[in-house]
């Protein structure tokens, strides 16, 4: 909601203080009306903005929420935009084989310096004039044809369109119908033998979780791969060296997305993506080298995308997975502890600064080399032996006190995460070592695992190296990545003394 309240902010501010619309006494209904539910396949030619950025989308595939009133002469419509959903039902008038909505009705309402304004659906129609959608001022009525399964918007050139008075928001839907959906999700044959694998992807960072499935002849039978839809199917061919999996494969409803999804092979370019009729992944054969078990991995082209897409239209991206691989795991996560982590560097806190701070990386595999849900792994850190607790007077990004780290926790403020490493800045003293340890938890199945302790030893005291008596200098940015040649600023400097023992220091590069 963030980015679609900030453009609705951007227009009450460009109009005249004369034209703001007040809210009137249209109230918005939010809750579910009584009556017979019917879940519709919606499309519809969407119209969408945000920011600078706008299109239109041909989309075949939203969630039409619909009830039917009980007088058999009321229908109720759930958020009427493809393209932004709101909380909110509109009601229309069943009368012969026709619906009609009468606008305007509120949608959406904003509190803005004190006043609140209401955005409303109206019925709106192209002007060549000013290039842009504006209410309709013959017409206020939005009429459907109703069909054998469902209905259909009966003008082409009309928008149901989102208005701040008499001025479009910038979203909308033309050429709108709803019909049940027959498309029949992939489901797995009762003779698969599902067992445990690792999905991988991301372009900077490596993301896991866990999917189940497994071969039947030369077919693969996936689920899980669209993380919040754990029983969606998804089926795959062995071609030779390669593992194809065509798309256009119904997974089911996503009612939190609002739409009903699609698998789909896409190329991504800039905003814009180039809809595939299939993605290849390169099958191997390959030895763990901790258990020496053979293991089935599935390993995707640079630059193709697995994405659930909203409907099987153009290409509408809810979820996608950049560079995706799998990894069959025979051994089940949580049977072994998690890999130690370890450290990168450490810097004790300064009061020149006003911060410490200290890097380490965390293995996202247990010690027999299985792939770990990177959402089922924590850290603590340690001060002495005592574990810490973060607090938000301290990390103000906090909203609440915090022990058990999540991995992929990440503030861009205090807290930093960069693949496997760990980035955080410290505002304590008053301990002689700082330690830290991994967690693995599944609390479905009732594991947890921990690594072991792992220290770094602070030696105190230190307030400058000579680096050419003490060897090899290491140089790292603020956010633990590390410098060929340092930059002007501050950056962290480790020195690798003769003893082979490491000191991170603070250095102004000048």
């Amino acid at each position: 909601m963030k980015h679609f309240t900030k453009l609705l902010l951007g227009l009450i501010m460009s109009v005249s203080s004369e034209s703001l619309y007040a809210a009137d006494d249209n109230a918005i209904v939010t809750e579910k009306p009584e009556g017979r539910e019917v879940f519709y396949g919606k499309s519809a030619l969407s119209y969408k903005t945000v920011s600078t950025y706008y299109s239109w989308y041909n989309i075949k595939g939203g969630i039409g929420h619909v009830v039917y009133a009980d007088d058999n002469e009321t229908v109720w419509i759930k958020s009427p935009f493809m393209c932004y959903p709101l909380d909110c039902w509109i009601k229309g008038t069943i009368s012969g084989n026709t619906i009609t909505i009468h606008t305007p009705q509120s949608v959406y309402q904003i509190e803005s310096y004190g006043d609140v304004y209401s955005y409303d659906l109206r019925r709106m129609v192209y002007d060549a004039g000013s290039n842009r959608y504006v209410c309709d001022s013959q017409s206020s009525d939005i009429v459907f044809d109703i069909t054998e399964n469902g209905f259909v918007m009966s003008e082409k050139n009309v928008m149901m369109g989102l208005a701040m008075g008499d001025y479009w928001a910038g979203f909308g839907d033309v050429n709108v119908e709803y019909s049940l959906v027959e498309d029949t999700p992939v489901s797995a044959p009762e003779e698969l033998e599902s067992g445990n694998w690792v999905f991988t992807y991301g372009d900077y960072s490596n993301n896991t979780h866990k999917v189940k499935g497994g071969f039947v002849g030369d077919d693969i039978y996936l689920s899980g791969i669209i993380k919040d839809m754990p029983d969606a199917w998804i089926k795959g061919t062995l071609e030779e060296d390669s593992v194809v999996f065509k798309s256009g494969q119904y997974l089911g409803a996503d009612y939190n997305q609002g739409f009903y999804l699609y698998f789909t092979a896409a190329q991504p370019y800039g905003y814009e993506y180039k809809q595939l009729d299939e993605i290849k992944m390169k099958y191997d054969v390959v030895t763990n080298e901790v258990t020496g078990a053979n293991t089935v991995v599935l390993t995707g082209k640079e630059g193709v995308s697995m994405v659930a897409n909203g409907g099987n239209g153009d290409m509408y991206v809810v979820y996608e997975y950049t560079k995706p691989s799998l990894r069959f795991d025979p051994n089940p996560a949580g049977s072994a502890s998690p890999t130690d982590p370890y450290f990168k560097y450490y810097s004790p806190f300064s009061t020149d600064t006003g911060f410490g701070l200290v890097s380490f990386s965390i293995p996202d595999t247990d010690v027999n080399g299985t792939q770990l849900d990177t959402d089922k792994i924590f850290y603590n850190l340690y001060f002495d032996d005592d574990v810490v607790t973060f607090y938000p007077d301290e990390y103000h990004m906090l909203a609440d006190e915090m022990t058990d780290v999540p991995y992929n926790y990440s503030d861009g403020y205090d807290f930093f995460v960069s693949g496997n490493t760990h980035t955080l800045y410290l505002f304590s003293t008053g301990f002689s070592r700082i330690g830290v340890q991994s967690i693995y938890r599944d609390e479905d199945e009732d594991i947890e695992q921990r690594s072991a302790l792992v220290y770094y030893e602070d030696e105190t005291g230190i307030k400058g190296l000579d680096a050419d008596a003490a060897g090899t200098v290491v140089y790292h940015d603020m956010q633990g990545r590390r410098l060929e040649k340092p930059s002007k600023g501050l950056v962290l400097k480790t020195v690798t003394m003769p003893d082979g023992s490491c000191r991170t220091l603070k250095h102004v590069v000048k």
